[in-house]
């Protein structure tokens, strides 16, 4: 064979290898096709050797890393309906686009690990700042509980804990709620071990704590309560026996007075919530220490309570919930058999539908939840490592993004 004959062999092969290269180009972006807020995910393509890579995203999505790779991590800043990831490849001879849609998923993600181990804890919202304060600590491996006063907040914007002055008492698995721009916190069982009826309210103005008049009626650990009309109702719980006792709280004149007893038995660690003027119990543990599914509304004006349909999830007690806009978010806590639950649940106050919605990874109890700025978050509570399967205090603050 000659010299011309070999050269053009060589340059054949060149030719061949180059539209193999080009042939080989990535058809697809790979990656998730619906992803969470504030959370981060990667997205790739075949590399190919040789070929440079321009990425493109459409807010609220951002590289954060790898542009110019065939690999990249990406996050969005905020709830969207849909974004497109696009990248231009350029190999030795040719160009491609490839382009992805991606959707929105709401869920939870782990935004800071706190530094304070804590369950059962007090927790309110004010304005667009969460606070918390007090709660226990279970030490020994279950054996012994010791309960807290220290207290911090913290905002949406920011989930750095700020340290508080500490509430006057110690205690835990007591009552809290808001009104007029300010924290109330009281009940719960005190360092001795005494189930307490006291009141205390916070001042964010001033950092500072005020007693305020205690309730007539039994200490309780465990209890709820809701707000309606400036008025504070404190219900369920338990103390030597479980309560089916109502008590209200005039804000305005600082002043007890009870009301009827609630017609259905008697439970502790329910979920209590307001909503356009109706309050509401879902669940808890009664007094045959059975986790419960049943749902209740307090009409204020009457005195009474009306049965609404069962939660059609597992019954449980110390569960998580919060109200952002029209919808309750209801979920985790404890089962039958003290199983930590991880399951989450929608419930439509308007339409007064349930429907499954996206789980905790894990599962929960005791923990404090409240909602800021449309977003839910759970702080702290009792909790199995699903990587040890070892019980433990959380000291984890939660967020989630419907």
């Amino acid at each position: 064979m000659n010299r011309v004959a070999v050269l053009f062999c060589v340059l054949l092969s060149f030719v061949c290898i180059t539209c193999k290269k080009d042939a080989d180009l990535p058809v697809s972006i790979k990656g998730e096709s619906s992803i969470q807020a504030d959370s981060v995910y990667y997205f790739q393509v075949a590399p190919v050797s040789g070929a440079t890579y321009a990425w493109k995203t459409q807010a609220p999505l951002t590289v954060l890393d790898g542009q110019g790779s065939y690999k990249i991590k990406v996050m969005a800043s905020s709830a969207f309906s849909s974004a497109s990831i696009c990248v231009d490849i350029h190999s030795v001879t040719k160009e491609q686009n490839v382009c992805n849609t991606v959707g929105y998923k709401p869920g939870w993600r782990r935004v800071s690990a706190a530094g304070i181990d804590r369950q059962y804890a007090f927790s309110f919202v004010i304005g667009n700042t969460a606070y918390v304060s007090g709660g226990g600590n279970t030490l020994n491996n279950g054996s012994t509980f010791t309960p807290q006063n220290d207290s911090y907040s913290f905002s949406d914007t920011s989930t750095s804990l700020h340290v508080l002055h500490h509430l006057p008492v110690l205690r835990y698995g007591g009552i809290s709620f808001t009104a007029n721009n300010q924290g109330y916190v009281g009940f719960g069982v005190d360092q001795d071990g005494n189930y307490c009826k006291d009141l205390w309210r916070y001042d964010p103005a001033s950092d500072s704590w005020t007693k305020m008049a205690s309730c007539p009626g039994p200490g309780i650990v465990n209890g709820g309560s809701f707000v309606l009309n400036n008025t504070a109702y404190i219900l369920t719980g338990t103390n030597a026996g479980y309560n089916d006792s109502v008590w209200a709280y005039a804000i305005a004149t600082n002043s007890w007075s009870a009301k009827h007893n609630t017609p259905f038995s008697a439970r502790a660690s329910a979920t209590c919530f307001s909503y356009a003027n109706y309050g509401y119990v879902i669940g808890g543990e009664s007094n045959t220490i059975i986790s419960l599914a049943e749902v209740w509304k307090y009409d204020p004006a009457a005195d009474s309570w009306q049965s609404l349909p069962d939660f059609p999830g597992t019954a449980r007690n110390s569960a998580c919930s919060f109200v952002l806009g029209n919808t309750l978010y209801y979920g985790s806590g404890g089962d039958i058999n003290n199983f930590m639950l991880y399951d989450y649940w929608t419930w439509n106050l308007t339409t007064n539908v349930w429907q499954k919605t996206v789980d905790k990874t894990w599962g929960i109890t005791s923990v404090s939840c409240f909602a800021i700025n449309n977003k839910g978050y759970a702080f702290g509570g009792w909790t199995i490592n699903p990587f040890t399967n070892v019980a433990l205090n959380s000291n984890f603050l939660w967020e989630f993004t419907p």
